[in-house]
């Protein structure tokens, strides 16, 4: 518990990087179009755009580690509050986020179903042996 008190403790003083980069950003001046161009230019690769620059703002998307150090440049703020924004910005959405093992188990659910047994008109229905005609049968999709 007193690692949590700590933890929430050191992160008062830094934003979550929704906040970062537009506080940032507006304190140098810049526009998202500009902060773009700017990342563009100094890391001499043009795969950002303003719809990027928008998204990081907005919480869409978390800039990763590539992008995080250029941010850190190009906003003249230390790498390491940079990283720090992510992250509590990565804490604040993960309870949201289903865990690995909670898709993997969602998918192994949609190819396992439950059904009851169907004849055909005209037809006894037929059931396993061993299992009475009121049980389900389990099916396994491959």
């Amino acid at each position: 518990m007193l690692k949590a008190v700590r933890q929430a403790h050191e992160h008062q003083d830094t934003p979550p990087i929704t906040a970062l980069i537009p506080q940032a950003r507006r304190s140098q001046g810049l526009t998202q179009r500009e902060l773009a161009d700017l990342l563009c230019e100094i890391s001499q690769n043009d795969s950002v755009t303003r719809e990027e620059v928008s998204r990081w703002e907005r919480g869409k998307r978390i800039p990763g580690p590539y992008w995080r150090a250029w941010i850190s440049a190009a906003l003249d703020v230390p790498h390491a509050e940079v990283d720090k924004a992510a992250m509590i910005e990565r804490d604040a959405i993960s309870p949201v986020l289903p865990c690995p093992q909670a898709r993997s188990l969602r998918s192994r659910r949609s190819r396992t179903a439950s059904v009851d047994t169907v004849s055909p008109p005209n037809q006894r229905p037929s059931t396993p042996a061993g299992a009475s005609s009121d049980q389900k049968v389990i099916v396994q999709r491959s």
